[in-house]
């Protein structure tokens, strides 16, 4: 949650050694029973495809996605099935797969409706509304993200009403809405910031930096863009770094200083580089 993705991995990776090497079914404390061992296993296995998927390592999240779903009884654990539907529909969503993405989301959808688990009903709507906005059905990815939205904070998951904020934010620059846009985004950095979503937070104040560019507020725009700068160094966030560093070359060339924006554009391509060498 901090966004230290990398150490996440490392943990995961040996939490998965540890209960690989266990010969029970169950681990037990005193006597009674405290974890199914299968149950753990397919949780690290999740969560190890997870701080791939958010390193943007693609291909290894798939691999282990691909690894959990096959080992384990989905009639058994349905919900940790949908969990894996969701994720593997993320990582077809990136490789440009829409078809593919919107048949996993509404595997998984379909999965959570008919076990009431309204966190991952919650997830799924905000995936599909990303998933419809990028088909540019914006007005079925409103209703999608209002619907996670009003299930988030039904469950008081601040981290879920940080991130759909956030994609109401950008929904509203796609559409046009700025000062919409920047309510939205004003509410997912207010969210992210009381609980140390880092990563949510970077994300939110670059976004709201562009939408200032939109509005041509370019001083606003370049203090919350260094702000983000910063916490991309301070997070090691390699992949909004170099977003951030391009948004704010366009924001120099508005304000006409096109020498820093040609070294900032420059530097912006250096992160990106790193994150494909790491891939």
């Amino acid at each position: 949650m901090s966004g230290d993705m990398t150490s996440a991995r490392e943990k995961y990776k040996q939490a998965l050694k540890i209960i690989n090497a266990v010969k029970n079914h169950e681990m037990k404390f005193g006597g009674k029973t405290v974890v199914s061992v299968e149950a753990e296993r397919i949780d690290i296995q999740i969560g190890l495809a997870r701080a791939y998927f958010d390193q943007q390592k693609n291909l290894e999240a798939k691999v282990q996605a691909q690894q959990a779903l096959k080992s384990f009884s989905h009639d058994r654990y349905p919900e940790k099935a949908a969990k894996i539907y969701n994720l593997m529909a993320g990582i077809s969503f990136r490789e440009r797969d829409l078809d593919k993405a919107l048949v996993l989301a509404e595997k998984c959808l379909a999965v959570y409706l008919s076990q009431g688990f309204r966190d991952g009903i919650s997830d799924t709507y905000s995936n599909l509304g990303i998933l419809s906005a990028t088909n540019q059905n914006y007005a079925a990815a409103k209703d999608y993200f209002i619907l996670a939205l009003d299930l988030h904070q039904s469950l008081g998951d601040v981290e879920g009403i940080a991130i759909t904020h956030n994609n109401l934010g950008m929904l509203e620059i796609s559409r046009g809405y700025l000062i919409e846009a920047i309510t939205h985004l004003d509410k997912s950095i207010r969210n992210a910031d009381l609980s140390d979503l880092f990563r949510t937070l970077t994300q939110s104040i670059i976004n709201k930096g562009y939408a200032l560019i939109l509005l041509g507020d370019y001083e606003e725009a370049s203090a919350a863009l260094s702000e983000g700068e910063t916490l991309c160094d301070r997070h090691r966030f390699g992949d909004l770094l170099g977003e951030v560093l391009w948004i704010k070359s366009e924001c120099l060339i508005a304000l006409d200083d096109i020498d820093a924006a040609v070294e900032t554009a420059i530097s912006a391509i250096e992160p990106i580089f790193r994150t494909l060498q790491n891939e």
